[in-house]
């Protein structure tokens, strides 16, 4: 029961982070300039502006190009709503406090995956550093149990 609690929590940090990255490349400016724009997003209308271009194409290109981007607006409001029935789940199981942090761990790992695969960003030793202080702050807390008072402790505040 316990490890299905803890893949609830961390589901919900993946599914987060997706719908992030979701978002981003919904609402990227201008995704044929960035390294997941070029692998993700096709450019659908590669055809230099020239004085043959007709008003019809032009604007036929414009509502090719939002296509993807709607797909991807679709997805993130599905992935939010599976990440907070995940959420919601994990946390009236196993408490807020280690659904919060394996929540948010996963979310961590998640986002720098997407980050380095993606968007080509550079994962600095700060950030390993950091990132091992926070999976070793969530080893403490997923494994830690609160106790619950016992009747003689119900007795001795009163």
């Amino acid at each position: 029961m316990r490890s299905s609690v803890r893949g609830r929590a961390m589901m919900s940090g993946f599914m987060g982070a997706t719908a992030s990255c979701f978002a981003k490349l919904a609402f990227e400016a201008n995704n044929a300039d960035s390294p997941a724009g070029r692998k993700w997003m096709p450019n659908v209308c590669a055809v230099q502006a020239s004085s043959d271009t007709t008003a019809a194409a032009t604007i036929l290109c414009s509502i090719l190009r939002l296509i993807p981007r709607g797909i991807c607006l679709i997805l993130m409001i599905v992935c939010n709503a599976i990440m907070l029935g995940s959420f919601l789940e994990g946390m009236e199981e196993s408490g807020s406090v280690a659904g919060t942090a394996l929540a948010t761990a996963s979310n961590f790992a998640t986002s720098a995956a997407y980050g380095f695969f993606l968007w080509e960003e550079d994962l600095s030793m700060e950030w390993m550093v950091g990132f091992g202080m926070v999976v070793v702050g969530v080893l403490i807390l997923s494994t830690a149990t609160a106790s619950k008072p016992t009747q003689a402790d119900a007795s001795k505040m009163e």
